[in-house]
């Protein structure tokens, strides 16, 4: 008995000696932001004083050695998230996951193949040139003279980082692109519909050009369509003979890419940023407000980096990409800008015919040319290389190549689907945000500037202290002739090519609107309705805009103005528009049926229901669960099961369609095929509200009284590795916390139609910007600066962000100094 005592105690010390050394070197791989370090090739003296949130403010004697320092405080926050998202951009994810990671890699270097980083790097303008350079150099140092251990991820994946190249952050620019991107999905899905259900029920889903927003936006159905500019009825029918089966596996692919980023914490963007601009004749500071939530998908850490840099040129203060220092939105002493996704119509698809002799051989103006074919070898973590021939036409990549078992093109065997993206033709990012920032002093010299801007196309909002308030649509925006790119074109004609991209200076811009405001919350305001270029129609449906502007015409009707205070009256704002168009046709439907008790009851709360989606209140579980049958027993049975499951995918397609229908009772998108009677709206809103009510009693029970919304709709920030080492999540995951808000609501915690319970997308930064005084200006950053789980940085601005709360947005030394936490000293070598 007391040999196994003492063999009992001796094992459990051990193994309490065992955690304790994990312990330890977990916490010995946060980094110290405190020292003095010598660096050989620094030009000058650098210092990086941290505030009491870990927040870097570099103050340095030129931008070379600002950039310097911006890189090596990123690696010491976020080395590993840089390291994936480097992979991402070039498709080498395999090198580091292994083989799950092999679709995604030849998605990525399939479809950004046109673009040579390389060649993007060595024609920039030397001065950017020449920080983009310092930045990456930043990183290296960090990588080579580290003293702590490599971040756990790198341990427990058994990877190593790799030296930075100034083309892995022309890489990340593109990625960065395609990740704001969802014209590749909204073209072919909307191919795939014609061919399910014919040409007149799918634009009644994908409505050509922007008739669906013209009902919000344009009342009077004013002139659209100018032929010189470029807009044009719809493309010719060619997706009667597309080959959906095919159609479908491209979406597939891409779906599938998707889901295994989410799983290393880069999900798809999700369209939910809101961004406005009062002006100072509407502000109660006299001078320009402006406010900037930029909701992305959850994920730990964020995806944006706050940094503040001070050279005797510039003093900027914003949030830039992680391993892309470009400062998407911010300040200067003069001015501060704001941007959400504007979503153009940026990609379109080219039947190609192919030469049944020579399939790399393709039809164009009449002659046989020869596709360039770029060799990829994919390196495998623990598997063999994959060799990958990616096929170029003069339009771009043929993407029927993405699926493995494409053995036929996308309409007959002799034909093939290629892909122009104007996301490789404009990879100047970097360039054009660094010269803005470093140039502009004002709305015009910002909007001058940034009209160079291409991807991802932005809404950006700008107000400075002269008291001016502008925007300007930031994107590479295709010229079409005589067609809209909203189908597949004939790729053999040469009629359907792009005239190049608008200029600068017929880029959608506003400055001081009369109406005292501007806001962008991706939809397609504040772009006139009448402008002259093809847009498409892969934007935001118009509802949160329209609560957006709801808010603050009440607030200036009421108050007299728009104040700092009133900030939150937009970031926290729950009222659901849908709710409000669709719940009077629910009680309508709902007249004269025999109701259960349980259904009588929901429907006393829907109509009592205020439209707010508090989490404390049960009608917006009823109406959640209605709207999510509502879209599965409109959709499910006309489309099948596999089209269904990619079209839910991306909630705007899905809501701008189901608002489109909605306003005709007799569609035939209600009528079941499935039934030998015609339903119309009502039936199908009556049967989605009773199978909502069942839904409810079978997951959160009987009891109407447990039914809300809180409870039901909870946050957790997941740590991408806590699913496969469980004992992470008790380290690394935050929450669950009740939450408010759902469907296209200002405080977007966005939940996917595929999993309508759970947030998706949430506000990973918001600010909040003071023209009359910058002192004033406000940000938070959740849910840390660190992404190392052991930092006391990595969720510290969660509580902050949970309850509506802000930072000051530091501008100035003196402000820095009273919150100064950490000081890292750089000196030459």
């Amino acid at each position: 008995m007391r040999f196994l005592k003492w063999t009992l105690a001796i094992i459990l010390i051990l193994l309490l000696g065992t955690v304790g050394v994990f312990f330890g070197y977990l916490k010995s791989t946060v980094a110290d932001y405190n020292g003095e370090i010598k660096v050989k090739g620094l030009k000058e003296k650098v210092e990086i004083i941290r505030d009491s949130y870990g927040v870097p403010h570099i103050f340095a004697e030129n931008n070379e050695d600002a950039y310097f320092a911006i890189g090596y405080a990123t690696a010491q926050d976020r080395l590993f998230q840089m390291e994936i998202i480097r992979a991402a951009g070039k498709g080498r994810l395999s090198e580091i996951f292994g083989k799950d990671m092999v679709k995604a890699d030849i998605l990525y270097r399939t479809v950004f193949s046109p673009c040579d980083v390389k060649k993007v790097y060595e024609d920039m303008s030397p001065e950017p040139k020449a920080v983009l350079e310092a930045y990456v150099k930043g990183i290296n140092h960090y990588i080579e003279n580290m003293e702590e251990p490599l971040p756990f991820e790198f341990l427990l994946l058994n990877h190593k980082p790799g030296p930075w190249k100034p083309e892995d952050v022309i890489s990340i620019t593109v990625f960065n692109s395609w990740f704001f991107s969802s014209s590749f999905k909204r073209d072919l899905m909307y191919a795939t519909f014609i061919d399910h259900v014919g040409d007149e029920m799918a634009s009644e889903i994908f409505p050509p050009n922007r008739e669906y927003e013209l009902d919000y936006y344009n009342p009077s159905k004013t002139a659209l369509y100018d032929k010189e500019g470029g807009i044009y009825e719809n493309s010719p029918a060619l997706a009667g003979g597309y080959d959906d089966d095919t159609s479908l596996k491209l979406l597939n692919v891409m779906g599938e890419a998707e889901t295994k980023l989410t799983e290393i914490g880069l999900s798809p963007i999700t369209e939910a940023c809101n961004n406005f601009g009062i002006s100072g004749e509407k502000s109660k500071t006299g001078m320009p407000i402006l406010a900037h939530d930029c909701h992305i998908p959850k994920s730990i850490p964020s995806m944006f980096y706050e940094c503040h840099m001070v050279t005797p040129t510039t003093n900027i203060s914003g949030q830039v990409s992680v391993g892309l220092p470009v400062f998407w939105s911010g300040q200067i002493e003069t001015a501060g800008w704001v941007y959400t996704g504007a979503f153009v119509d940026e990609l379109d698809f080219y039947i190609e015919r192919v030469n049944p002799e020579n399939r790399d051989q393709y039809l164009y103006k009449g002659k046989w040319e020869d596709m360039e074919i770029k060799k990829e070898i994919i390196k495998v973590k623990g598997g063999k290389d994959v060799e990958l021939n990616v096929r170029l036409t003069v339009h771009g990549p043929v993407v029927d190549d993405i699926i493995a078992d494409a053995v036929k093109g996308v309409v007959s065997k002799d034909e093939l689907l290629s892909m122009r993206w104007a996301g490789t033709d404009i990879t100047n990012q970097f360039e054009v945000a660094y010269l803005v920032t470093e140039k502009m002093n004002d709305v015009d010299s910002f909007i001058k500037g940034f009209g160079d801007w291409g991807f991802p196309a932005a809404h950006m909002i700008v107000g400075d202290s002269n008291g001016d308030l502008g925007y300007i649509l930031g994107a590479g925006i295709p010229i079409r002739m005589g067609f809209s790119g909203s189908l597949p074109m004939p790729g053999w004609t040469g009629e359907y090519e792009w005239q190049g991209y608008v200029s600068p200076d017929k880029k959608p811009i506003v400055k001081n609107p009369k109406k005292g405001f501007i806001n962008s919350s991706n939809s397609r305001y504040p772009v006139p309705v009448d402008y002259p270029f093809e847009l498409g129609n892969v934007c935001s449906s118009h509802y949160r805009a329209l609560r957006v502007n709801e808010i603050i015409e009440e607030t200036i009707s009421e108050k007299g103005g728009f104040g700092m205070e009133d900030i939150n009256k937009v970031y926290g704002d729950v009222y659901v528009v849908m709710g409000r168009d669709f719940v009077p046709l629910i009680i309508e439907s709902l007249k004269g049926k025999e109701l259960t008790d349980n259904e009588k009851r929901a429907l006393e709360e829907l109509s009592s229901w205020d439209y707010m989606s508090d989490k404390g209140e049960i009608a917006p579980a009823i109406f959640q669960a209605t709207l999510v049958h509502m879209v599965k027993n409109s959709f499910s049975n006309r489309l099948g099961d596999d089209l269904y499951n990619e079209f839910i995918k991306v909630n705007s397609n899905v809501f701008k369609g189901l608002g489109n229908i909605m306003k005709d009772e007799d569609s035939k998108w209600f009528d079941d095929p499935d039934t030998p009677e015609i339903e119309k709206r009502g039936d199908m809103l009556a049967k989605s509200f009773r199978d909502a009510v069942k839904f409810l009693e079978k997951e959160r029970g009987k009891n109407i009284d447990g039914w809300v919304w809180g409870e039901m709709f909870t946050l957790t920030l997941e740590h991408p590795f806590s699913k496969k080492v469980p004992l992470l999540k008790y380290f690394a995951d935050i929450g669950p916390y009740p939450m408010s808000g759902g469907f296209i609501v200002p405080y977007a915690t966005t939940p996917m139609l595929n999993d309508p319970y759970r947030p998706s997308g949430i506000s990973q930064a918001r600010h909040v910007i003071d023209c009359s005084d910058n002192r004033n200006s406000k940000v938070v950053s959740m849910p840390g600066i660190s992404g190392n789980f052991m930092s006391p940085h990595y969720d510290d601005q969660f509580d902050m962000w949970y309850n509506f709360e802000f930072r000051t947005l530091m501008l100035y030394r003196n402000q820095v100094e009273k919150d100064a936490k950490y000081r890292l000293t750089m000196v030459p070598e």
